[in-house]
């Protein structure tokens, strides 16, 4: 199946302190592959409300819990599509691709 691919700029995240002296952050930038043109505008329309929810679960991530892998794949991967289709009320994200991460 071909899908539509909706890439967002990049976040840019202070991450959960580990310690007091901890100042990790995190880039990351996601592409979101979606059905049809239908749910390509929804995930457009709903950037800010998309990005909010995004950068939540970001920020509620450590430096060590980023990196959370389960079956050789980032399980952030799976909360952000979890996430997106928990606040559009729809399965509006079929995949979720990460395009860009630094952490710092």
């Amino acid at each position: 199946k071909i899908y539509i691919k909706v890439p967002y700029s990049e976040f840019l995240i202070n991450l959960k302190p580990l310690t007091q002296n901890d100042k990790s952050f995190l880039r990351m930038a996601f592409t979101f592959a979606v059905a049809d043109e239908e749910k390509e505008t929804i995930l457009l329309e709903e950037e800010a409300k998309v990005r909010d929810t995004i950068i939540a679960l970001l920020r509620k991530k450590t430096s060590e819990s980023v990196f959370n892998e389960e079956n050789s794949n980032l399980t952030i991967k799976q909360e952000v599509e979890e996430q997106v289709n928990q606040l559009l009320g729809d399965s509006v994200v079929e995949e979720v691709f990460i395009t860009d991460m630094v952490m710092q």
